[in-house]
């Protein structure tokens, strides 16, 4: 019985494999490319936060009461804000 498991569970493996292939193929024949995905990446400086870093830490509050935590995102707004006031000046 294992071995009929085992079995299936290679040709489900080699179906889906053959499946994004052809999935694969006909977008390289619209001039798609499979691999690019939608849009770049942003970068929200919070890093991997499964990862632990500040946000998982509970150093950033969010609300905008700084209790004694880092408030991240209120002083890079205001530092991005005077960088444009300077520059529009």
């Amino acid at each position: 019985m294992l071995e009929e498991v085992k079995k299936d569970l290679a040709e489900r493996k080699v179906k889906k494999a053959e499946e994004l292939r052809r999935k694969n193929a006909k977008l390289r024949a619209e001039g798609k490319d499979p691999l690019k995905g939608w849009n770049k990446m942003v970068d929200t400086g919070l890093g991997g936060l499964n990862k632990g870093g500040q946000a998982a830490n509970g150093t950033i509050d969010l609300t905008g009461q700084n209790l004694g935590t880092a408030n991240y995102f209120s002083e890079t707004q205001k530092e991005l804000a005077r960088k444009s006031d300077e520059k529009n000046q």
